[in-house]
């Protein structure tokens, strides 16, 4: 009866600790990161080089076939106990298939921005990917460290993501030098990106 009592005990003292995210915080993140996914499944998404005029064009993919475009996710572990005990996540992500090339035999690219906490505190991660061409894609990704839980901070107006890697097929991916970057804007998306910092691709409508 004690060890049964003891064990209830621990349980109650784990669930009443539990720090992780509660379903409405999960569903503010979720929101606030909506905002830079203003797309729908009948969007394009065309980038014209400044200094070349090459263009780039591609368009949703429905991934998950479930018709619904950017996805968006939340999970919360609360098992009192559980290995996952506290982590939680909140996700949202647009595939872009590049037109002319067959995602499922290439690849895509994609879109993701991500909240989540694996102890230490909130981590907000930006991750986009273009593929450039069937054996070039190109891509930028940053992860911040909100260890003092204020993730609204990182969720700026405008968003510049860094340039990080380029990937060409059956060779070693190429680490850019400084400068490049994407940028994301609230309300309208991924508006423009660069590899270097001079010669930029711009989203035109």
């Amino acid at each position: 009866m004690k060890k049964f009592f003891l064990s209830g005990l621990a349980v109650f003292m784990l669930a009443s600790c539990y720090h992780g995210a509660t379903d409405e915080q999960l569903n503010q993140y979720v929101a606030a990161i909506q905002q830079y996914y203003p797309y729908t499944l009948n969007d394009d998404f065309v980038f014209v080089n400044d200094s070349t005029g090459e263009k780039w064009e591609g368009q949703p993919y429905d991934y998950y076939g479930k018709g619904i475009y950017p996805y968006s996710y939340s999970s919360s572990c609360k098992e009192p106990g559980a290995s996952c005990f506290g982590d939680w996540s909140a996700r949202v992500e647009a595939t872009l298939a590049t037109v002319g090339i067959d995602p499922r035999l290439a690849g895509f690219g994609d879109m993701t921005t991500d909240i989540s906490y694996c102890g230490g505190g909130p981590i907000v991660l930006w991750n986009v990917k273009i593929l450039l061409s069937v054996d070039k894609s190109l891509q930028w990704h940053c992860m911040y460290d909100c260890s003092d839980g204020d993730v609204f901070r990182i969720l700026t107006d405008t968003v510049y993501v860094p340039y990080t890697t380029t990937h060409q097929l059956l060779k070693e991916p190429i680490t850019q030098p400084e400068g490049g970057y994407a940028q994301i804007v609230k309300g309208k998306g991924l508006t423009a990106f660069s590899i270097d910092g001079k010669t930029i691709w711009r989203r035109v409508q």
